[in-house]
C-alpha cells in the first residue's frame, strides 16, 4: 500500500473520488497520521462514527470522526480498479486499456518505479473524470493539452 507524501497528496486532491468514498472496515484513511478503519456504526444510510487505529503518525487507536470528510482516504489498489471496472466488457479489456494509458503517459507523468496505486489512480481520474495530474493538480485534460502547445 503506497503510504507516500506524493499519493496522500494525489488523493486529497482528488475529490471526485472522496465524494464517492463510501467506508468499509480495513480502508486507510489520513487524517494527521496513517489510520486504519476497524469499525463503523451508522444509523440507517448516515455514517455516525469511524474507529481508527493508527498505523504511524500522531494519535492512538481509538479517535473517533463524527464526520468521514475530515478524513482523506487513500484507496487501495483494488478499490481503485472497481471505480472504473463497471465500464469495461471483462477483465482483459480494461487491463488493455489501462495499458495503453501507462503506455502514453510513462514518458512525461510519472518516474520509475511508480507505486500501482498511484498509477491506478491516475488513470481512474482520466477515465472517470477526464483530468490528469500535474506534479501539484488535478487539471481537466484540455488544460493540459493547452500547457503543451
Amino acid at each position: 500500500m503506497d503510504r507516500s507524501e506524493l499519493y496522500i497528496m494525489m488523493c486529497t486532491h482528488a475529490i471526485e473520488i472522496q465524494a464517492e468514498w463510501k467506508p468499509h472496515i480495513g480502508d486507510i484513511g489520513f487524517p494527521y497520521g496513517l489510520y486504519v478503519c476497524h469499525y463503523i456504526k451508522s444509523w440507517g444510510d448516515k455514517i455516525g462514527k469511524l474507529r481508527f487505529e493508527a498505523l504511524e503518525g500522531i494519535g492512538g487507536p481509538g479517535w473517533l470522526y463524527e464526520n468521514e470528510t475530515s478524513i482523506i482516504w487513500l484507496p487501495r489498489q483494488d478499490q481503485l480498479v472497481q471505480l472504473v471496472a463497471d465500464n469495461y466488457g471483462n477483465t482483459w479489456s480494461l487491463i488493455d486499456f489501462f495499458h495503453d494509458f501507462i503506455m502514453d503517459i510513462k514518458n512525461y507523468v510519472l518516474s520509475d518505479n511508480v507505486p500501482l496505486e498511484q498509477l491506478w489512480l491516475c488513470f481512474v481520474m482520466y477515465e472517470k473524470y477526464g483530468k490528469v495530474w500535474n506534479g501539484k493538480e488535478w487539471v481537466p485534460i484540455l488544460i493540459c493539452e493547452k500547457d503543451e502547445e
